[in-house]
């Protein structure tokens, strides 16, 4: 049976557990959070270690269990490295040393490609150029078609029934799916945090945003976003980090966030509740499988701003 994978962190996660005692579980001090499912819109509180996850979200389709978890692992890594700083932040110590810093925006960027949302934008764009090359290769005899695709696609192979489904999917665009090697969209996703999103986050401003216990921030299974509040209603991945106006959310617990912008702006800024929903709208908006937050009435609202 696979094992859960994180795709938002449980040290992360630490930053918005409920702070409240819990009748229901008297004895229990494991951490636990406030999730509400869209696909049943149930809410209830939970343990961090079965929210944010999935099971065998990062295995790389290998019969060892040592690389199938080697994505996980490294993800770990990090999250060691980076969960003091956490922890530190969300109690109100903000003296963070250079690499302190540095380490949290790369834990921002990977955590930005790691989610639901990036796998499924990075497959649909890996069909899409799929599509465009099977397409460029033309309504041929089968046997040839078969010996293009194997030299077009070197290491894999291809039985006459695939390369007919793929030949059709090219040619009349139906609900056929190239097949996807686990390792490609993790790799990818890698690549981009390290390569295109970091370097960005670091040369951009960053103000901590701070909230009380009555009006939370709250987060979702898409952690780290980014809008152009200038464009009404804009899209994460519909505008790119180096526009102008272009801002970086990145709740980081209950009453701490990062906002992350080009110009200039003051280190800390606390914030009205209003200003808190449109923080919160942010991720709920980004949200594709469940919202997190500290208590039932954050979430509940969460669904209520989604709505």
């Amino acid at each position: 049976m696979a094992r859960n994978h994180h795709y938002v962190p449980k040290c992360y996660l630490k930053g918005f557990i409920d702070p409240s005692p819990n009748p229901r579980f008297p004895d229990d001090d494991e951490p636990r959070v406030w999730q509400v499912e869209f696909k049943s819109h149930r809410i209830r509180q939970r343990p961090i270690r079965l929210v944010g996850c999935s099971p065998g979200f990062y295995e790389l389709g290998s019969e060892s269990e040592v690389v199938n978890e080697a994505a996980e692992q490294s993800h770990g890594h990090l999250e060691t490295i980076v969960a003091p700083t956490l922890r530190r932040l969300n109690q109100g110590d903000f003296r963070l040393e250079t690499e302190e810093w540095e380490n949290l925006l790369f834990f921002a960027a990977t955590l930005a490609m790691r989610v639901p949302n990036a796998k499924t934008a990075l497959e649909s764009t890996r069909q899409r150029g799929h599509q465009v090359i099977l397409s460029m290769l033309g309504d041929i005899p089968l046997n040839q078609f078969i010996r293009q695709l194997e030299e077009t696609y070197p290491g894999e192979s291809f039985t006459p029934q695939r390369a007919r489904e793929l030949q059709h999917w090219a040619q009349e665009n139906d609900d056929c799916r190239f097949p996807i090697p686990p390792h490609k969209w993790i790799g990818s996703s890698l690549k981009a945090a390290m390569e295109a999103i970091f370097p960005l986050f670091y040369q951009m401003n960053w103000t901590y945003l701070h909230t009380d216990e009555q009006h939370p921030f709250i987060c979702s299974d898409d952690p780290v976003n980014w809008v152009d509040p200038s464009i009404s209603r804009s899209s994460m991945r519909g505008h790119g980090l180096k526009s102008r106006n272009i801002e970086v959310s990145f709740p980081l617990g209950r009453s701490l966030a990062l906002l992350g912008h080009w110009a200039a702006g003051p280190q800390h800024l606390p914030l009205t509740p209003e200003l808190v929903d449109q923080i919160n709208l942010r991720s709920i908006e980004q949200a594709r499988i469940e919202i997190i937050g500290p208590t039932r009435e954050s979430v509940e609202r969460g669904l209520i701003i989604r709505a």
